[in-house]
């Protein structure tokens, strides 16, 4: 279902037409019918998406903050190793 591009006729093949054959015929495909509509995914389909990927970086950013508390934690938590291990050796505990 090849469309000819270069001879002139009644019916002229647009642009879209003449390089969806030529990609169909570099690739050995036929184009569908369906490759030629724009707009066939829903509005609300895309505020899903758009939403999903809100929710993934809050997540994310949720994340971030928890490991960099943890971060900023855990220099008094080898302080604290510290002075426990000194006070077992001093035979405080």
């Amino acid at each position: 279902m090849a469309v000819e591009c270069k001879k002139p006729t009644d019916y002229a093949p647009s642009i879209d037409e003449c390089a969806a054959s030529a990609g169909a015929l570099l690739i050995g495909a036929v184009p569908s019918p369906d490759m030629f509509d724009r707009g066939a995914l829903e509005v609300e389909d895309l505020l899903k998406l758009v939403l999903l990927l809100v929710v993934v970086i809050l997540v994310l950013e949720i994340v971030g903050e928890f490991i960099s508390i943890l971060a900023s934690i855990s220099p008094i938590i080898a302080v604290v190793i510290v002075v426990l291990i000194i006070a077992y050796f001093l035979d405080y505990i």
